[in-house]
């Protein structure tokens, strides 16, 4: 790393967005609520899921030791590594350095506190300052800091399985713009845990969670399109590939019931915020995607009807998931060939799809389109997905079917499929929308074009394995056993392949 240049290129945006007295090597900078959209920023190392985060890199390798005082200017500061003499290893001198920095007392607040971080580090205050006291000061005082700035931050970093408000945004949101407040303190808590902990370890722990987010998020995906197209066709047999893969998952990853490895306070609290936003996620998946299979498209298998469609708009369509067309123009093509599919629509829905209702289809249906392929860096998607969103759209404007997830420090859209398509902007990689919605409606067409070509199943075996793997893997991540989760997350790949295969 050429630690000048990458002292020069903070420096310089540091003052362009603050002005020529602010610097990356302050106070302000690594801890002030104004500059933390700034230096949560983006991963070093080209982003890779075993980098760490901007501000480590900061703090470790950037900062002097003479601009580390002034960072860091507190004993009880997390990121001084400094050991505490044994005369301040108390909770009263920590106590006499909030009241000397900010005039105020702590005592109470630093009491409650203790109390609901019980949840995030699964052990006692008193248990790790047994271990450790410098350490754990330090996090207390840290842990403090945060939640004098945002009062109801440990409501925030609650387990979603307790607060029954799973959110897809609850991730790491390095270089994602538009990202929440409260997005952004969990990321910023994340990396000041991380101060004082070994570079290894971290990278370690960094890499390990980073593939399990990877596997979670389509693994279950991947194995029922395999299974669906293992089973030529046939329903009984799909159902039993699946069952067959769920036993054989349960069995590859089946751990024995153990105590949690004990692991030092910040290392705990940063495993604590990864493992949070799995179960976001994996809590998110339980809800979405029963939701996405709850109700039925209103047809079945027309693989016969889209061949007759295909003679009228001379398109090979004996196999529309394979036909690919340009998102931007859906919406041009279905206009070109209106009567065409009017028709068809009529037949498939069983009932008569006229002018007015066909052109208040078609604005929804072309950016319905463009969403589909936006997170791909696809130009084209399959004539079967677009039929499917044409599909989706009719039914919507008949009889809503909305879904409203939670979305951290937004306000929420009211969940049907109109107001999802109006709120979406395309400036953002997040369209402006919270994630829910769009896995939602995306799952939603999917789910309408495999029922067409009668696959609809696929999704409900999709939701079986969904559940299985998720299960299997929070009972490994109880754990905390590091070297255990990566095992087992490479003997899962070698059996049932990786994302990528």
């Amino acid at each position: 790393m050429d630690k000048e240049l990458f002292r020069h290129m903070f420096e310089n945006e540091v003052k362009a967005k603050f002005g020529d007295d602010a610097s990356f090597a302050s106070y302000d900078y690594v801890h002030h609520r104004n500059y933390r959209d700034l230096r949560v920023g983006g991963r070093m190392l080209g982003g890779r899921p075993e980098s760490v985060s901007q501000l480590y890199v900061i703090v470790n390798d950037l900062i002097t030791e003479e601009e580390k005082k002034a960072v860091f200017p507190g004993a009880f500061d997390l990121g001084n590594f400094k050991q505490l003499p044994e005369n301040l290893q108390t909770y009263k001198a920590l106590e006499d350095e909030i009241r000397k920095e900010s005039k105020v007392e702590a005592h109470d607040r630093l009491k409650k506190i203790k109390i609901l971080a019980l949840p995030l580090l699964g052990r006692s205050f008193s248990e790790f300052f047994s271990e450790d006291k410098t350490l754990t000061l330090k996090v207390l005082k840290t842990l403090y800091r945060f939640q004098t700035e945002q009062n109801k931050i440990f409501t925030l970093l609650a387990p979603p399985r307790i607060s029954k408000k799973p959110s897809y945004e609850v991730r790491d949101c390095y270089g994602i713009e538009g990202s929440t407040e409260e997005v952004l303190l969990i990321s910023d808590l994340k990396s000041h845990a991380s101060f004082e902990m070994p570079r290894e370890r971290l990278a370690f722990i960094n890499s390990t969670y980073g593939k399990m987010r990877g596997l979670l998020d389509n693994v279950d995906w991947k194995l029922s399109q395999e299974a669906g197209v293992e089973c030529g066709g046939s329903l009984q047999r799909f159902t039993q590939i699946v069952h067959h893969l769920a036993t054989r998952i349960q069995s590859v990853l089946h751990v024995e019931v153990q105590e949690p490895v004990r692991l030092p306070i910040d290392e705990q609290l940063y495993t604590y915020l990864n493992r949070m936003e799995l179960d976001h996620h994996t809590e998110g998946n339980l809800q979405l995607l029963s939701k996405v299979t709850e109700h039925e498209p209103p047809f079945g298998e027309v693989r016969d009807l889209i061949a007759e469609l295909a003679k009228y708009i001379k398109l090979p369509l004996s196999t529309p998931q394979h036909l690919l067309i340009e998102a931007e123009t859906c919406e041009s093509q279905f206009r070109d060939s209106a009567n065409s599919f009017k028709w068809f629509y009529s037949k498939l829905l069983d009932r008569e799809i006229d002018n007015n209702t066909f052109e208040k289809a078609l604005p929804l249906f072309g950016k319905l389109c463009k969403v589909l392929n936006f997170a791909e860096f696809k130009k084209h998607i399959s004539m079967s997905l677009a039929l499917g969103a044409m599909a989706l759209v009719l039914s919507e404007l008949h009889k809503s079917t909305p879904y409203q997830p939670y979305w951290y420090g937004k306000g929420t859209i009211s969940g049907g499929l109109q107001e999802y398509l109006n709120a979406v902007r395309f400036e953002h990689w997040n369209l402006d929308a919270p994630e829910g919605s769009h896995r939602y409606w995306t799952g939603r067409v999917d789910y309408f074009s495999y029922t067409m070509l009668g696959q609809g199943n696929v999704f409900k075996g999709r939701v079986h394995l969904s559940n299985t793997i998720n299960q299997s893997f929070m009972k490994i991540l109880d754990t905390q056993d590091l070297e255990l989760i990566d095992n087992k997350l490479t003997l899962f790949e070698a059996i049932f392949g990786s994302v990528e295969q």
